[in-house]
């Protein structure tokens, strides 16, 4: 069953990390970095649901990004290693920007 919700209705924590199907935890770096704009009530923080859809898109462009670039390496006869898959789910969720899932990459590999 879906809900309807305004866009300019606010959500919990919990609330926004289930849209976006992250962590409670990552939710909260991203709010912590300004990656996802914020705002207190009382001691919780509140994240509004069009800011939420926003980050969702950007999510959604990264992982066709990232589907794109494993396509690449499979078709190349190269593996994709698990540390690289923790990183390019870090990637897709925002917690890390693209300059660093490439410093990651470069020094995985000893390209540094």
């Amino acid at each position: 069953m879906s809900t309807v919700l305004p866009r300019d209705a606010a959500l919990t924590t919990q609330e926004a990390a289930d849209l976006l199907d992250v962590s409670r935890l990552t939710l909260v770096k991203l709010l912590e970095t300004g990656k996802i704009p914020f705002h207190k009530v009382n001691a919780g923080r509140r994240v509004l649901v069009s800011d939420v859809l926003d980050h969702r898109t950007e999510m959604d462009k990264r992982r066709r990004v990232v589907e794109e670039a494993v396509h690449h390496n499979e078709m190349a006869g190269a593996s994709v290693s698990d540390d690289s898959v923790a990183d390019s789910g870090e990637f897709i969720a925002g917690t890390i920007d693209a300059q660093e899932l490439v410093r990651r990459a470069r020094a995985r590999y000893g390209l540094a």
